[in-house]
């Protein structure tokens, strides 16, 4: 079929579109996204252009938002920025509804909290309240907050190696 629609001159992509499965209540991967980058901008209380520019950025970068639009990407920023300007401290919370059930998404919550980090210093400037909500938005997604490595949390052990068992 696609080849009869080239001949047309009509142009068909066989590159595949992203499918965002959710999780409960409908919330999938581009809501966590643009609700994580958005506590991060807003933290400082200032949203900086470059911030915005930013987040557009990473989802065009992001393998899993690829198939999203620039203007759905800004529609969903846009509407997470209102709600922070009504009303910070209820933005944060619907934010983090939307985050939550990313925890159970392990290659998607490392995404997340990957963007956010270098969203952090978008603006020039590297805020202690940027850091704050970024260990808050890694304990939502099951990460220990640190000072730059991502740990797990829950993860198991790592087993010795059979020549470190001897040595011992």
């Amino acid at each position: 079929m696609s080849s009869r629609l080239s001949r047309r001159g009509i142009r068909v992509s066989t590159k595949p579109v992203p499918i965002d499965i959710s999780i409960g209540g409908g919330v999938g991967f581009l809501d966590a996204f643009i609700a994580a980058c958005a506590m991060i901008a807003h933290s400082d209380g200032e949203l900086a252009a470059e911030e915005r520019r930013r987040v557009l950025y990473f989802a065009s970068t992001e393998p899993r938002l690829t198939g999203y639009s620039r203007y759905v990407v800004l529609d969903a920023f846009a509407e997470q920025a209102a709600n922070y300007i009504l009303d910070p401290e209820l933005a944060n919370e619907m934010a983090a509804e939307k985050i939550k059930p990313m925890a159970e998404r392990r290659r998607e919550a490392h995404a997340i909290v990957e963007a956010c980090r270098q969203l952090i210093p978008a603006d020039g400037i590297v805020h202690p309240a940027e850091l704050r909500t970024l260990d808050k938005i890694k304990r939502m997604l099951g990460f220990e907050p640190d000072d730059g490595a991502l740990v797990w949390v829950g993860a198991p052990p790592r087993k010795p190696s059979a020549a470190a068992q001897i040595a011992a």
